[in-house]
């Protein structure tokens, strides 16, 4: 039933609310010293890089665990 759920729903949803999400645009020297600042955040991740320079965004990506690439925003 939906009540016995819930629980769990809402435990999922919390987990999800405490993650703050950062999403990089600029792939470049300053972006990834702001990337391994972030590293060393609890309840902080990269979710997301945008650049142009589609090589520069997903190796920032790759090192940041993983971040989506985006060409622009």
């Amino acid at each position: 039933s939906v009540a016995m759920e819930l629980p769990a729903i809402l435990s999922r949803l919390v987990e999800f609310l405490r993650v703050r999400r950062i999403c990089l645009v600029g792939a470049g020297f300053i972006a990834r010293v702001h990337a391994d600042a972030l590293k060393s955040i609890p309840g902080v991740a990269v979710t997301a890089v945008v650049d142009p320079n589609g090589e520069a965004a997903r190796q920032l990506a790759a090192a940041t665990g993983g971040a989506a690439v985006h060409a622009s925003a």
